[in-house]
């Protein structure tokens, strides 16, 4: 969902932005530190539409990356708690990675 969100993003800068500062964009994406002054930001186009369908795209990135977060923590809790109940349940706590069978495979 992440890679079809971001590009459709990238398909629809050339309808706002020039290539030089698609360029610079883009970099933003590797390195968020970059710098682009503002320059690098007048618009080719001052169509209302053409904004927010680009805003639109901008904000499901960001959207879709805030669900995903929030979803592998909960899986995190999930399985460190399913890791605790186990480790209870079956006495596993006395044993350590690679002194079990069980253990020996994962490590």
């Amino acid at each position: 969902m992440q890679y079809q969100n971001r590009r459709d993003l990238i398909l629809s800068f050339d309808q706002l932005f020039d290539a030089g500062t698609r360029q610079e964009i883009m970099k933003t994406f590797k390195d968020p530190s970059v710098n682009i002054s503002e320059s690098h930001f007048v618009l080719p186009s001052n169509d209302p539409g053409l904004i927010n369908s680009f805003c639109t795209r901008y904000h499901f990135i960001y959207s879709t990356r805030k669900v995903i977060s929030l979803e592998t923590e909960r899986f995190i809790s999930q399985a460190t708690s399913l890791i605790a109940y186990h480790q209870n349940e079956y006495d596993l706590k006395s044993l350590t990675p690679g002194s079990s069978w069980l253990f020996g495979w994962l490590y």
